[in-house]
């Protein structure tokens, strides 16, 4: 039965599927630091990343919002005093959220497993920290059938020695139902865990105790109370490989696995195994194979029958300092690009993606983070790749968290019938070189249907207004950007009425 209501959803979404695709870049961010390292799709068809940021002080959990072209909807900073990291999240079916990560929010300052249920506006409903008597981490959640939860990481304080697979389930309230540790004598550690259809897990995680002790990445299969039912190393003898996510394929009884591999150089990997441990394919294609650093961070299904997608990070293809990458099988036709603000300006700073979730139009949306302007500090991001397998950079739209950016930029009537009026107030001295474009809800440039007549006057001013003529543009949402040079300096929504 599990499988004909798979089988249906699968037939619906390839339905959804037939809807325009949207594609985007957005990054998120204040004076501090940002990361995004999980991501889902909303019910609404929205996007929820949980992250961190260290714009209101120490490190904390960060919840954004967006609609579905990114445009924030709602920011929540979750902090337990100290430093507090989500790494984890999965969609319920009330809309609410798990997120798994750690903190060090404790009596003795020591890092515990942290685990969250939020409502679907990003509300705590309760939270729940884990741990022994040294360091913990949980770095991935899975949803379990019985409405419950298993998180799974590392624990320095319990387990074989060294770091150990830390293993912790919790029932729908929160409440411990048991605890497991997996390893031995060395180091390893857990990075990501899945409820496969058949209501069994399945594990990746990086061991220096099982192969070699250069570390080999391993898949293992547990059953509903933990214990291990097979395991699979993966990695070339003498040398460091490890894996970083998994992701279930029910309609055939595999999963996905996704990392690095050294040869001579770090190179992105991806393999596919059975329920029962049968290896599919393992596959380090000549495409993915360059000099430097390559990786893939997550990988996932797109709602479409054998199509995946990965993501990561590269440090020789793009345009220099790292950017994402992002490999995927689109019915047997292979995508590989890269992502970044470098691709604007060259030698910005790095970007990397570390997690990627399907949508329902049959695309992939990712987050990570970037480096905006080279010497400041990196924003959470937010990839939309459409069924393609390409993104663009057309709502590249900056949302700040502080009311301390550059430029204040706001838009009057709004709703407008007809006419608006830009208004734009600026730190500093405005020049010549400032572009306003224009975009509808699917991301393209309307620019040419809009008349633009611009008032700045007087030597040293640092306000202007644009007048819009709107009479060639149909009734819905349009979004502006103020460009200053290629340097978006503000943005906003704007609603137009017949």
């Amino acid at each position: 039965m599990r499988y004909l209501l798979l089988f249906f959803f699968l037939l619906a979404t390839q339905w959804l599927g037939a809807q325009s695709p949207y594609r985007f870049q957005r990054n998120y961010g204040g004076p501090g630091y940002e990361y995004g390292y999980g991501i889902v799709q909303t019910h609404d068809n929205g996007y929820v990343v949980a992250g961190t940021t260290s714009s209101y002080g120490s490190t904390d959990g960060w919840l954004i919002k967006t609609d579905s072209i990114g445009m924030l909807l709602w920011s929540k900073v979750i902090d337990l005093s100290q430093i507090d990291v989500m790494r984890s999240i999965v969609l319920l079916p009330d809309s609410g959220f798990a997120i798994a990560g750690y903190t060090n929010s404790t009596s003795g300052g020591d890092y515990e497993g942290w685990i969250l249920r939020a409502d679907k506006n990003g509300d705590t409903l309760w939270t729940r920290k884990t741990g022994t008597a040294d360091w913990d981490f949980f770095y991935s959640v899975t949803a379990t059938w019985d409405g419950g939860f298993l998180c799974a990481g590392g624990t320095y304080g319990a387990g074989n020695g060294d770091e150990d697979i830390y293993l912790v389930r919790y029932n729908a309230n929160g409440d411990t139902l048991w605890t497991k540790t997996i390893g031995g004598t060395r180091m390893d550690e857990a990075r990501s865990v899945v409820e496969t259809s058949d209501s069994l897990f399945a594990m990746v995680a990086n061991t220096y105790s099982m192969g070699d002790t250069l570390g080999d990445g391993w898949l293992l299969r547990l059953d509903a109370n933990g214990d291990t039912l097979w395991t699979h190393l993966n990695g070339y003898p003498n040398s460091p490989d490890f894996l970083y996510d998994v992701c279930d394929f029910p309609l055939l009884g595999r999963v996905f696995i996704c990392g690095e591999y050294t040869n001579s150089d770090p190179e992105a990997y991806m393999a596919s195994l059975t329920y029962s441990g049968n290896l599919l394919f393992t596959s380090i294609p000549l495409l993915l194979q360059v000099p430097g650093t390559e990786r893939f961070n997550a990988i996932a299904l797109s709602p479409y029958i054998n199509f995946f997608g990965t993501i990561g990070y590269t440090s020789t293809l793009g345009w220099g300092n790292g950017d994402v990458r992002y490999f995927s099988d689109v019915s047997n036709s292979i995508v590989a690009t890269t992502f970044g603000q470098g691709q604007t300006i060259q030698n910005w700073g790095a970007d990397e993606a570390f997690d990627i979730t399907g949508t329902r139009d049959g695309g992939f949306a990712a987050c990570g983070y970037m480096t905006p302007l080279g010497p400041l500090l990196p924003d959470l991001y937010l990839i939309k790749i459409d069924s393609t397998g390409y993104t663009t950079q057309v709502l590249g739209i900056f949302d700040a968290l502080t009311p301390a950016s550059a430029m204040n930029v706001f838009a009057y009537p709004n709703p407008a019938n007809g006419q608006s009026v830009i208004q734009i107030n600026s730190l500093s001295v405005l020049e010549n070189r400032l572009q306003l474009r224009v975009f509808d809800a699917a991301g393209r440039d309307v620019s040419e249907s809009v008349t633009f007549q611009w008032e700045q006057t007087g030597t040293g001013t640092r306000s202007a207004k644009v007048m819009l003529g709107l009479e060639q543009l149909d009734a819905g949402v349009y979004y502006y950007s103020v460009m200053d040079g290629t340097i978006i300096s503000g943005s906003g929504r704007l609603v137009v009425t017949k």
